[in-house]
C-alpha cells in the first residue's frame, strides 16, 4: 500500500481534542494535520503487519502548485499558488510527482520495505510528531472509534 501525504505535515501538532477541526478551522492547518494523520496511520499500519507480506509506506509527491488542491482555501493563499505555478523552478510537475509515485510501487530499491517516508530525496525520516508511538497508537485508537472497529485489529 502507498499513501500520498506531504511534507507540510511537519509545520502541524496532533489537536486529540479536536481532530476534526469543529472549532477554529483553518484549511492549511487542517490539511497540514490531515497529511500528518496520513503518515503516522500509515507508520502504525507498517508496524501492525510487519511480519507480512503487506507494505504501507507513503511519499510526498512535491508541491504540486498545478493541481486544484487549494481551490477552497483563502484568497491570498490561492494567489501565492497561482503565482508560483507560474514561477519557473517552483514545485514539482504533476509529471514528476507522478514518477516519486511509479519509482515508489516498482523501484527494486524498496522492494519489500515497509513504513516508509519518500520524498524527491528519497527515503526520509518524517516529523517526530508522526513517527512519536504514543500519538501513532492514540490516532490508530480514536480512528477505529469513529469507524465502529476493533482497535486491536490486526
Amino acid at each position: 500500500m502507498v499513501v500520498t501525504a506531504s511534507d507540510i505535515h511537519r509545520r502541524a501538532t496532533f489537536n486529540f481534542d479536536d481532530l476534526q477541526f469543529s472549532s477554529d478551522y483553518d484549511p492549511l492547518q487542517a490539511y497540514a494535520q490531515s497529511k500528518l494523520a496520513t503518515i503516522a496511520f500509515t507508520l502504525e499500519l507498517a508496524d501492525r503487519f510487519e511480519d507480512t507480506e503487506i507494505t504501507a509506506n507513503c511519499f510526498h509527491p512535491g508541491f504540486i502548485p498545478s493541481t486544484n488542491l487549494f481551490r477552497d482555501a483563502p484568497i491570498w493563499i490561492r494567489a501565492m499558488i497561482r503565482a508560483a505555478a507560474i514561477i519557473p523552478g517552483i514545485g514539482t510537475t504533476q509529471q514528476e510527482g507522478a514518477q516519486r509515485l511509479c519509482k515508489l510501487i516498482t523501484a527494486p530499491e524498496f522492494g519489500k520495505k515497509t513504513g516508509m517516508y519518500v520524498t524527491g530525496d528519497g527515503i526520509t525520516s518524517p516529523s517526530t510528531e508522526a513517527t512519536d508511538p504514543e500519538n501513532r497508537q492514540r490516532l490508530w485508537e480514536i480512528s477505529a472509534g469513529l469507524v465502529d472497529v476493533d482497535p486491536d485489529w490486526p
